[in-house]
């Protein structure tokens, strides 16, 4: 009977990290791939190490040819780095725990024929799980606590927001330290005169225009309420 005990030797991932992770659709060889670097480099307390094709092979199970096509793709997906060094004849390998430059992308690829039958594949590059808005639309996950922050926060035009998805996309681009001060103008944007008479901008031009960075500091104080210029 197995019995793993953590005194011989544990991986230690942060779980803000395994929450990202979680949110991504990868392959069965994309994870064990990248279960062999966390355990080579994280489980020997190593930011990086230098892995063969072969060990990946024995450590997996995994036929050589494939175990390549799954570096490429984590690769790709910036979730490895992969380096080469002159003191080494073999590729040096690191988890990217910056999961903001991690690729949130699909890619089509051609379909195969299968007792004749023509069969389409859809193979993500780094799908996020989805929710979606009140018109249907799906918008990516990883960013969605701050955005719906940013979106309640924001003031009406009109007694309508409008372009939530488009807005979001903005959004997700955006610097970390960004989306946090942006909440903020939002904030100090919804208590100005110009929004409570509802006449502010679209959320998406308050973002992709940088109007956002005119409202993040109080210009001045008026019978005991913040006014903003």
């Amino acid at each position: 009977m197995a019995n793993p005990q953590k005194e011989n030797g544990y991986v230690a991932i942060a779980n803000e990290i395994v929450d990202q992770l979680c949110l991504y659709r990868l392959s069965g060889e994309e994870w064990q791939v990248l279960l062999v670097v966390l355990r080579k480099t994280y489980g020997w307390n190593k930011k990086e190490d230098a892995i063969s094709f072969s060990q990946f092979a024995e450590a997996t199970n995994i036929p050589r040819p494939n175990v390549i096509r799954a570096i490429k793709k984590l690769v790709s997906k910036k979730i490895l780095g992969s380096i080469k060094k002159d003191t080494s004849s073999m590729n040096v390998y690191e988890f990217n725990k910056d999961y903001d430059t991690w690729q949130v992308v699909s890619k089509k690829i051609p379909g195969i024929k299968k007792d004749t039958t023509l069969v389409s594949k859809m193979i993500p590059k780094v799908v996020s799980k989805m929710i979606h808005t009140k018109d249907n639309k799906p918008i990516l996950k990883p960013y969605i606590p701050l955005f719906e922050k940013f979106w309640e926060a924001y003031p009406l035009r009109n007694g309508h927001k409008v372009g939530k998805q488009k807005t979001y996309k903005l959004f997700a681009s955006l610097l970390n330290g960004d989306r946090e001060l942006i909440i903020q103008a939002a904030q100090n944007y919804a208590k100005s005169k110009l929004a409570k008479d509802g006449y502010a901008k679209d959320p998406e031009r308050f973002l992709k225009d940088d109007y956002w960075r005119d409202w993040l500091e109080v210009k001045k104080q008026k019978q005991g309420e913040s006014e903003f210029i």
